[in-house]
């Protein structure tokens, strides 16, 4: 996500927060040619995941606040896409997809917490984890149309079930290594994202034989209810734009390459550990594929 230096803190301090959250992706897939009009696939998703925060780590109020550091929580876990496409005619196919929801319980992490407000110093936790994020359930049709040989034009709605996905979630950490400390440090944040229709339009160009360009923009909601935004998990932004080529290797194999920007987006919002604040958030994706024709 982000790293944020010396930020007034609403306990009077100057601390400091950040929100590493990486994500990898294999997906293996394969589809089939049925007849002249249909086809069908399916790709297996393995997705590893990580996490590192901080969270005003050198801040400690009493009771009220102890500020923390996560390290090296985790997580693999597998799931699935199925897709069937419908070729009307040489002009125009219609398709769609289904992806299964993906849960990623973040776990066998390290958890630094500043008790210094009650004497305890800093107190480390060996069993750390973070439950309740997941990769949402999605269905998504779409539409290709080729007004001439050489270009492409393509339509998708994608519905993505962020409801069922980020409800709460519960930072866990366990195992002190001083007794005096709170056997269980536990953060609850709710999440309540709600569900986003995302809307796709692409083109495609036969630069020669071998090489096609792709451009591409689409748009969602932020899922993400104001009240419960958190710099911890910023996923508000709502604009894409991307940009791709693909290159036959040869009869077989192809070599796909593209960077999806995610342009500029910002949202005000209050809580009591962050009072008065904005969100302004932004990325930039880097996206390889290789494929193979049998």
């Amino acid at each position: 996500m982000g790293n944020q230096e010396n930020i007034n803190t609403v306990f009077g301090t100057r601390d400091e927060m950040s929100s590493l959250f990486g994500i990898a992706k294999i997906s293996p897939g394969i589809g089939c040619l049925l007849n002249d009009a249909w086809s069908v696939g399916a790709s297996l998703a393995v997705t590893y995941a990580s996490v590192k925060q901080k969270f005003f780590p050198d801040t400690s109020v009493g009771e009220q606040f102890a500020g923390y550091k996560l390290d090296d929580a985790t997580s693999l876990k597998a799931g699935f896409k199925l897709g069937v496409q419908y070729r009307v005619n040489p002009s125009l196919t219609l398709a769609a997809t289904y992806t299964e929801k993906t849960k990623l319980p973040l776990t066998g992490g390290k958890l630094d917490a500043n008790f210094s407000g009650l004497g305890l110093g800093v107190v480390r936790y060996d069993n750390a984890s973070i439950k309740g994020l997941a990769l949402p359930r999605e269905i998504a049709l779409g539409v290709a149309f080729k007004p001439s040989q050489d270009w492409l034009l393509s339509f998708k709605l994608n519905w993505i079930n962020w409801s069922d996905a980020i409800k709460t979630v519960t930072l866990r950490a366990s195992r002190p290594d001083n007794a005096l400390a709170p056997a269980v440090f536990q953060i609850v944040t709710p999440g309540d994202w709600k569900d986003q229709w995302v809307f796709a339009s692409g083109l495609a160009y036969n630069w020669d034989e071998k090489t096609t360009l792709y451009a591409g923009h689409n748009y969602g909601r932020n899922p993400v209810p104001v009240q419960n935004s958190s710099p911890l998990l910023a996923a508000i932004l709502e604009h894409h734009v991307t940009l791709g080529v693909a290159r036959k290797i040869n009869a077989q194999w192809q070599l796909s390459g593209g960077f999806e920007y995610l342009l500029p987006v910002k949202e005000n919002f209050s809580n009591p550990l962050f009072g008065d604040a904005q969100l302004r958030n932004e990325a930039l994706f880097l996206h390889l594929m290789i494929s193979r024709r049998w």
